[in-house]
């Protein structure tokens, strides 16, 4: 009786929610501390942290206005309800669409209709499973509700004149991107150097989109598939065996090719006249896009945990991202199984899975090394600085020196919806810039941004850079004084010492210390033309390595 009733109190209890589990956050930052061997260190003060999330959940760095109203913020749970905020705000339907643009096109190219249909997927706050299922397919839907999503297909199966469509680098970055795996050197034979990769892993991916096209319609391009007929024939290059095989996920099983009789090959015929190409029975791209991004596929959860880890704490703990195997283990891959056990049971949700990254001790650990010294980047015992990306740094820009940005103008919202929104949910607060959004995106863009066919992960200096910024009449006259932007706003403070702090607290989002506070206001004290000195300043601050990065 006495066993019994344990037993049913236990049952209520666990019913109860009694023998939950903690949070996620929770569980990052044990993980992080047992594999450490020590504690982690207080969370970073109000400033960094406030910089940190604005840059990672927003696009941007916060206004002045915001700055002041959240150090002045005296509950206890801020950092948390300013996360859910940003969160649930259309600035991170900005950011997302930037990022993934960025990981998924590598700087291939640019298409509004691709950028609306990212804006439009993070504004709905769409699975990631969804979404990634959705650029696999490559169709815009029936009703035209995914107009841009072939985009993914349309940078590399395009011919840029002689040079022909690139389905290996397709095949290459369907791996790299969504399972974590860069299969290039196993196209021609199994890996030299990672076991774990073999031929018939990219054979087997490369079946699922070697015979995608894509057909011209108009001004459109449609992404079509010829009929397969037969599996794939490859054989290695250096014993000739040869081998065949089905479309086929890595490690896992091949899909049957099924044979048709002549002419039953087509749901929908090739029409000449009507200038369609057809649409094959069986569909090897259909069968990627349903099959791929599924909870059941372990390759597909763990990366997408891995590379969403990344973006918010600055290294994979599979690094580099796209080289999973036996040999790169995670640096925490009991955490890294927890993360994407979450990322299932929350149906890929990424403003919740995003929101336990940003909650964690982990994320808002101090950018400075602690004073016993240095920690390997791989402990996550500091948080790793990260290079801001042309996007996020043409933001930061212009909101630093007290220019406005408006979600209509970026193309992120449109006029229906910002009414429905307060102001402040739209736009922030600054003078109007001199130029379109679109301006200062390319020309940052050119400025700062990698080469095409490259990841962007790591902090590049880089002299076209230095000079854009140094010369650049684009970014020179966001210094000049204007009605509402910091300048003019300096110009009016006549105390040097607060001119200075307004100065830091808008551009670094910190305090000066005291020996920055003491130089500064004797610069401006000294110079002759107070006005020259102001933007002197702002340049300098501007300029700076603190500026360039996240950290």
């Amino acid at each position: 009786m006495r066993t019994a009733g344990l037993l049913c109190w236990f049952v209520v209890l666990c019913s109860a929610g009694a023998w939950a589990a903690p949070p996620l956050e929770e569980v990052i930052d044990q993980k992080i501390e047992q594999r450490a061997g020590r504690t982690l260190r207080p969370a970073t003060d109000d400033y960094e942290f406030l910089r940190r999330v604005y840059l990672d959940l927003a696009g941007r760095v916060p206004t002045l206005a915001e700055l002041e109203q959240f150090v002045g913020d005296s509950r206890s749970d801020k950092r948390r309800l300013l996360i859910q905020r940003l969160l649930q705000s259309p600035w991170w339907a900005h950011r997302m669409s930037e990022a993934i643009n960025v990981m998924l096109i590598e700087r291939r190219g640019e298409d509004a209709r691709w950028m609306a249909y990212l804006r439009r997927s993070f504004l709905q706050n769409k699975p990631w499973d969804q979404l990634v299922r959705e650029v696999l397919a490559g169709t815009p839907g029936p009703e035209g509700d995914l107009e841009g999503v072939e985009f993914f297909y349309v940078v590399r199966l395009k011919r840029y004149g002689q040079v022909p469509p690139d389905q290996d680098g397709l095949t290459r970055d369907v791996g790299r991107f969504f399972l974590g795996r860069d299969l290039e050197c196993a196209n021609c034979h199994d890996h030299p150097f990672v076991d774990d990769y073999k031929q018939l892993d990219y054979r087997g991916l490369h079946a699922f989109t070697v015979n995608t096209f894509l057909h011209r319609q108009g001004n459109k391009w449609v992404v079509a598939e010829r009929v397969m007929n037969a599996p794939l024939e490859f054989a290695s290059v250096f014993d000739k065996v040869p081998h065949t095989t089905g479309p086929r996920l890595p490690g896992g099983k091949a899909f049957p090719v099924p044979q048709f009789d002549k002419g039953q090959e087509y749901l929908e015929p090739p029409d000449r006249k009507k200038r369609t190409p057809g649409v094959p029975r069986f569909s090897p791209r259909k069968l990627l896009a349903e099959n791929l991004p599924v909870p059941g596929n372990r390759p597909f959860v763990l990366n997408s945990a891995n590379r969403f880890w990344f973006l918010m704490l600055g290294r994979g703990l599979v690094h580099p991202l796209d080289y999973f195997h036996s040999d790169n283990p995670p640096s925490h891959p009991e955490l890294l199984d927890e993360l994407g056990r979450t990322l299932v049971e929350e149906r890929f949700d990424l403003r919740r899975y995003l929101a336990h990254l940003a909650a964690s001790r982990t994320y808002q650990q101090p950018g400075t090394w602690p004073k016993t010294g240095p920690t390997p980047p791989e402990t996550f015992l500091t948080f790793h600085q990260k290079p801001l990306s042309p996007e996020q740094l043409a933001a930061a820009v212009l909101v630093a020196t007290g220019h406005r940005l408006d979600l209509v103008q970026m193309g992120v919202l449109a006029p229906k919806q910002a009414k429905q929104l307060p102001a402040e949910a739209v736009r922030t607060a600054g003078a109007s810039p001199p130029r379109a959004w679109s301006e200062y995106r390319q020309r940052f863009q050119k400025a700062f941004a990698g080469p095409a066919k490259q990841a962007e992960v790591d902090f590049i200096p880089a002299v076209k850079g230095t000079l854009f910024v140094m010369n650049d009449p684009l970014v020179l006259e966001l210094l000049e004084p204007r009605p509402g932007n910091l300048s003019a706003r300096l110009l009016e403070q006549k105390d040097n010492a607060q001119a200075v702090r307004t100065a830091y607290l808008a551009v670094l989002c910190r305090l000066p210390d005291k020996e920055e506070q003491r130089e500064m206001a004797s610069y401006l004290a000294s110079h002759p033309d107070r006005a020259r000195a102001v933007k002197n300043l702002l340049w300098a601050l501007l300029a700076s390595v603190e500026f360039r990065v996240n950290h």
